[in-house]
């Protein structure tokens, strides 16, 4: 890769505003919003890509008056650099420069509602609805960073990897109180219940070719969309196609498919964990914790969009690759139902 010599450095500039009111004793109600703006983010600008030569080539499979021969096979021949001097070209492969014109957007709103510890109880529960879009940065099932269309880093803006449309959170806290008959005292003072739940969009997806259907030599490229309306086939079960492969179709050879990146949603997560816990008080200032805490206490299936890369597809995962009989089947799960027994003694 080359660095130009007067790179500027990313910088970042972020803005918020909140708005709090007091509801009696203890609740508070919350609504904040939240931008920012990231300017100069490095992009990997392909200058050695493979180009469509119109005319001859003399290259393996192709006769010396062959018209239009474009392969993957001789895509090192149709490189810049072996075009220009095909003795010393062909020695270079794929070839990047830094581009600072990335830039990256976010705005977000979050209502949260808080009740104050009081009579034993106390509890929290907040919504974030946000988007930000950007120019990928490699972080997700675009494994790269070069841009798919040579001279037109836009074809790649979209939803950031790191985007999650609506993110729920719900946590409270009951105790039991303290009671002056003996008998209740022992039997059921210091113990607690507190539980967490937990809700968010799915990830974006970035669906690709899987091979190189451009013909220049850049990976991760992405197909055409046929069937906007019929994306998702509404199926989230274990084993079942999340996403409809009719849906999609490769572009023709030579050509940049019509799908915009990370314009595709993965399955959405909820999780609930739960904690049970009494306190002992054996000394004054010493006590005694007995606690068992679940996660996924209802032992649900909860999919997810699996990480495992095809080794013959330039590394793209199976989950988004339409040139892989798993495509868009659901085929991993979030960890099932966990018990955690702890004891602790403090002093």
């Amino acid at each position: 890769i080359t660095t130009p010599y007067d790179l500027p450095t990313p910088n970042t500039y972020t803005w918020n505003v909140s708005l709090q009111r007091q509801f009696g004793p203890n609740w508070i109600a919350t609504a904040s919003y939240l931008g920012s703006r990231v300017m100069h983010l490095y992009m990997n600008v392909p200058i050695n890509y493979a180009v469509l030569v119109n005319g001859p080539i003399v290259t393996t499979g192709c006769a010396a008056t062959a018209i239009n021969c474009h392969a993957i096979a001789n895509t090192d021949a149709r490189r810049v650099l072996s075009l220009v001097n095909p003795a010393e070209g062909q020695y270079v492969g794929n070839m990047d420069k830094w581009d600072p014109s990335g830039t990256q957007r976010y705005a977000g709103m979050t209502l949260n509602v808080e009740r104050k510890a009081s009579r034993g109880m106390s509890m929290n529960a907040n919504w974030t609805w946000s988007h930000c879009t950007g120019y990928f940065q490699g972080y997700n099932t675009k494994t790269d960073q070069t841009v798919t269309v040579v001279n037109n880093p836009l074809f790649d803006r979209g939803d950031c990897d790191t985007d999650r449309r609506h993110v729920v959170n719900v946590s409270g806290v009951a105790q039991v109180p303290r009671f002056n008959n003996n008998t209740l005292r022992l039997i059921v003072t210091g113990w607690q219940l507190a539980g967490i739940y937990r809700f968010a969009s799915g990830t974006p997806l970035a669906i690709q070719d899987g091979t190189d259907r451009e013909l220049n030599g850049i990976n991760h490229q992405r197909p055409n969309l046929v069937l906007p309306e019929q994306v998702y086939t509404g199926k989230s079960c274990a084993g079942c196609p999340y996403l409809n492969l009719a849906a999609f179709a490769p572009q023709p050879l030579g050509t940049v498919g019509n799908l915009g990146w990370n314009s595709i949603v993965g399955p959405r997560f909820w999780g609930l964990d739960m904690a049970l816990s009494r306190n002992f008080q054996t000394r004054e200032k010493q006590s005694l914790q007995i606690r068992v805490d679940a996660f996924n206490v209802t032992n649900s299936f909860v999919p997810s969009v699996p990480s495992t890369a095809n080794p013959i597809s330039n590394a793209v995962p199976a989950f988004v690759n339409v040139s892989n009989n798993m495509f868009g089947q659901i085929l991993a799960a979030q960890p099932t139902r966990k018990l955690q027994f702890a004891l602790k003694y403090a002093f």
